[in-house]
């Protein structure tokens, strides 16, 4: 089996963007290779001992003895490495393995940060400090990344390839192949590989020293902001459908139902009120080539359980190899109840749509992001939220049911805090979305049709 762990153009270093930093599932995938038979397993990756360190570790245990306890392993890494400080790095790269973003949100840097400061001061065992200086390396190397993914001005590029350049004996980022991929595709002159005088080509011992990196760590922390944490929601258990405001035209619902098209892995809850044949949902997908290749999209329907992630056998399985065509999916053999589906696109591009007597919500989270280009979607504030945040990759637009509207337009990746003002609870209006979206602070529903919708009861 030859596999890829990472590649510096596909995952770009950033925490859980690549496999060898999703340690438990390509724990998994490599168990059940052997299950199916490989008896062989080679893997390409790139430099990087912070954030695909561990999986490495992982991975070159396991083929020595693949049903080895992956999760002893873990403890024994951060023992090991860490001391007394082992419990704090573990959270730290727990919340790098899952991490679902491209860029990092400000506020988790400076908490990455933070976690780091108080690991420095709860072991003071010099090699135990020594590796968390690697670390500090790391997390100035994201800073940089961030500044010029934000920006895309030349000195911020000039600021993260010179930094790359000067630290390749840290090993604790993929500075090499920024380098490449970063400097070498760019087209702002002076900055090819092969050119022996290349801007970033100027050596800084600076960079080797700890009192440096302590210094930049420090600035870095400075410049950013960690804000408050919003109000959190767990799943519920029943569902209800909520009250409309005037300002929802179900005629523009109903027309614009046809224009949301999902990009990538999505999930919906459902609820089976009439068994029958007016229960169903009609799928459509493969709107463009060439989208995971010869991948079919997977669709699987198992009981709702409250959880995101379910463990239960799904009731529903189909694998959808069509080209446009819609296919008619027939729940009329399911019980009454609530029903968790997931959507698996390879990157195919898929339509649904659910029939009149079945309500239904997306459930978006950090994990699982809404992707799409859509018009009016609906969102649901409880009572008592003050705040809510809103994460966006590109564009998007709200209108509270007070008909105030919240304009997110820029054209760019951002996190908004939105205040709630009096009488603004209840159902939002999202009139346009552009791109991976959600929402933190509120609960994590998101529906197409308001008067098909389900909130938390």
């Amino acid at each position: 089996m030859y596999d890829y762990l990472g590649l510096y153009v596909w995952d770009l270093d950033i925490p859980g963007q690549g496999q060898g930093s999703e340690v438990d599932k390509t724990a998994l995938k490599i168990k059940n290779y052997y299950r199916l038979g490989a008896r062989g397993y080679e893997a390409e990756s790139t430099p990087g001992s912070i954030n695909k360190g561990l999986g490495h570790y992982v991975v070159s245990r396991m083929l020595w003895d693949v049903n080895t306890d992956v999760a002893a392993i873990k403890k024994e890494f951060f023992k090991k490495c860490f001391g007394k400080a082992a419990s704090l790095m573990e959270n730290l790269w727990q919340s790098w393995e899952s991490y679902p973003y491209t860029i990092v949100r400000e506020s988790d840097l400076a908490s990455w940060i933070d976690t780091v400061e108080e690991a420095n001061r709860t072991e003071e065992d010099g090699k135990v400090r020594r590796r968390l200086m690697h670390i500090k390396v790391y997390l100035h190397y994201l800073f940089l990344y961030n500044n010029y993914k934000t920006t895309s001005a030349e000195p911020e590029l000039l600021k993260i390839l010179t930094y790359s350049y000067n630290t390749f004996d840290w090993a604790a980022f993929s500075g090499y192949p920024a380098l490449w991929v970063l400097g070498n595709t760019s087209s702002i002159a002076g900055l090819k590989f092969a050119d022996p005088k290349a801007k970033y080509k100027i050596k800084d011992n600076s960079f080797n020293n700890e009192s440096t990196i302590n210094n930049i760590i420090i600035a870095d922390r400075k410049k950013l902001i960690r804000k408050a944490t919003v109000k959190s929601f767990i799943l519920p258990r029943q569902f209800q459908k909520p009250a409309v405001p005037s300002l929802f035209n179900e005629a523009i619902y109903k027309r614009n139902l046809t224009t949301t098209a999902f990009t990538g892995p999505h999930t919906f809850i459902f609820e089976i009120k009439n068994t029958g044949s007016s229960s169903y949902f009609d799928f459509a997908g493969g709107y463009v080539t060439g989208g995971g290749g010869d991948r079919p999209i997977l669709l699987t329907i198992s009981p709702y359980t409250g959880k995101e992630t379910q463990d239960i056998k799904p009731v529903i399985e189909i694998s959808y190899t069509g080209k446009k065509d819609t296919q008619r999916i027939d729940l009329k053999k399911l019980p009454k109840g609530y029903y968790m589906l997931k959507v698996n696109d390879p990157g195919k591009i898929f339509r649904i749509f659910f029939s009149p007597a079945i309500s239904y919500s997306m459930l978006i989270t950090p994990l699982n992001r809404f992707s799409s280009y859509s018009l009016h979607l609906c969102f649901y504030v409880p009572k008592g939220v003050t705040t809510f945040r809103v994460f966006k990759d590109i564009a998007a637009k709200l209108i509270s049911p007070t008909g105030r509207e919240v304009d997110m337009s820029t054209q760019k990746a951002e996190e908004i805090d939105v205040p709630v003002l009096k009488g603004e609870e209840g159902l939002w209006m999202i009139p346009f979305v552009n791109g991976k979206f959600h929402i933190e602070g509120v609960p994590p529903f998101i529906g197409i049709n308001p008067n098909q919708m389900l909130i938390p009861k």
